[in-house]
C-alpha cells in the first residue's frame, strides 16, 4: 500500500472517530467543539502530509478551535474574544504551516529536479475557456546538445513573462523532458510579504485580546 492510500485510510478513520465522539458529546458543546478541533487538526495534518492544499486550512482551523474553546472554557476569554482569537490564530497558523510545508515540498522537488537550466519563452497560449487573460507559458531550452519545448502545467494569470524572456527551469536529470517551473521572483516576494503581513496583523490582534 502506497503512502497516499495509507494517509487516506488514516484520514477516513480519524474523521469517523471525530464525528462519533462529537455526537456523543453533543450535550456539552464546548467539549464537543474541542474534540472536533483535535480531530480536524489530525485530519488536516494527514491531508497536508499527502500534499493536499486544503489540509493546511483544516489543520490551522482545528488548532485555532481547540485553543479558543479551551480559553473560553476556563473563562480566560469571553465568547466574542474567543471567536476573534480563533480567527486570528487560525490565520497565523495557516501562514506558518504554509511556509513550513512549502519549504519541505520545495526541498523534495529540487532533489528530484536537480539540473538548473535557462529557457527562453517562445509562446504564450491563452486559455480558450475563459475571458480573462490566463496563459500557458511555452519555453524552449537546450540540454546535452538537444532542444526541448515544454509548457507550464497549467495556465497562469499573474506575473506572466514576455516573449523572448529568459527564465530558469529545473530539469529531471533522468528525463530531460521532465521539468519544474519555479515561481517568479516577484511572485515569491509578493506571497512572502502577504503571508508575513497576515501573521503580524493576527499576532498583534491576539496580543491586544490579553491586554
Amino acid at each position: 500500500m502506497n503512502k497516499e492510500k495509507v494517509l487516506d485510510s488514516l484520514s477516513f478513520v480519524v474523521g469517523a472517530i471525530t464525528i462519533v465522539c462529537a455526537v456523543i458529546l453533543k450535550d456539552n458543546i464546548v467539549m464537543a467543539g474541542i474534540v472536533a478541533g483535535c480531530g480536524a487538526s489530525i485530519y488536516g495534518l494527514l491531508k497536508a502530509l499527502g500534499k493536499t492544499t486544503y489540509g493546511y486550512i483544516i489543520l490551522s482551523v482545528g488548532l485555532g478551535l481547540v485553543a479558543s474553546l479551551t480559553l473560553y472554557k476556563f473563562s480566560i476569554l469571553d465568547r466574542p474574544d474567543a471567536l476573534t482569537f480563533m480567527i486570528c490564530l487560525s490565520t497565523f497558523l495557516l501562514m506558518l504551516v504554509t511556509f513550513i510545508f512549502d519549504y519541505l515540498n520545495r526541498k523534495a522537488i529540487f532533489k528530484l529536479y536537480s539540473l538548473k537550466c535557462e529557457a527562453e519563452v517562445i509562446d504564450l497560449v491563452k486559455n480558450p475557456n475563459t475571458r480573462k487573460d490566463y496563459f500557458q507559458v511555452m519555453c524552449s531550452y537546450e540540454l546535452n546538445e538537444k532542444y526541448y519545448t515544454v509548457g507550464t502545467p497549467g495556465y497562469i494569470g499573474r506575473f506572466i513573462p514576455k516573449m523572448g524572456d529568459k527564465i530558469n527551469i529545473y530539469v529531471n536529470p533522468l528525463d530531460n523532458a521532465d521539468v519544474y517551473f519555479d515561481k517568479d521572483i516577484k511572485e515569491k516576494i509578493y506571497e512572502t510579504l502577504l503571508g508575513l503581513f497576515l501573521m503580524l496583523a493576527s499576532l498583534i490582534i491576539i496580543i491586544t485580546l490579553f491586554i
